[in-house]
């Protein structure tokens, strides 16, 4: 399931190739967020500040209540019982994800409060974008 997963990224991430080079051609600031933006995997994109991060939310309990709020603010897109029924497998998933990210020193946030959660990456971002000015700032003196 995980060879499966990986190979499915891999082809995601061709997609999301060419949405950087868009996005860098007309000089666009994006925002990329999906499960498929595995770390490691991902290609470094030169003239751009790219921060990454990986969400993960530890407690199976608090994982499995997700589907739900994701059910009801999708009108039932998604449904609740799919997520549910393949839980194992997306928790597999997110631990292989996690393991991933701490090898590449990805910061890992837990997305257990949403406004914890918002706050968390919007302090890495603003940190990165920060230290890049400094070292931008740092090498014209």
């Amino acid at each position: 399931m995980l060879a499966g997963f990986i190979d499915q990224t891999r082809n995601v991430l061709v997609g999301m190739g060419a949405v950087i080079e868009r996005a860098l051609s007309e000089r666009w600031s994006i925002v990329l967020e999906g499960v498929h933006l595995v770390p490691g995997l991902l290609p470094p994109i030169e003239g751009a500040l790219a921060v990454h991060c990986v969400l993960q939310i530890e407690n199976r309990d608090a994982h499995a209540a997700h589907f739900w709020i994701r059910d009801a603010t999708s009108d039932g897109l998604r449904p609740v019982q799919r997520y549910l029924d393949a839980l194992d497998d997306i928790r597999l998933i997110q631990r292989a994800i996690v393991d991933r990210a701490r090898r590449y020193e990805v910061p890992v946030i837990e997305n257990t409060n949403i406004e914890r959660t918002i706050t968390s990456v919007m302090d890495l971002v603003l940190s990165s974008v920060e230290a890049r000015q400094g070292v931008a700032g740092g090498a014209g003196r």
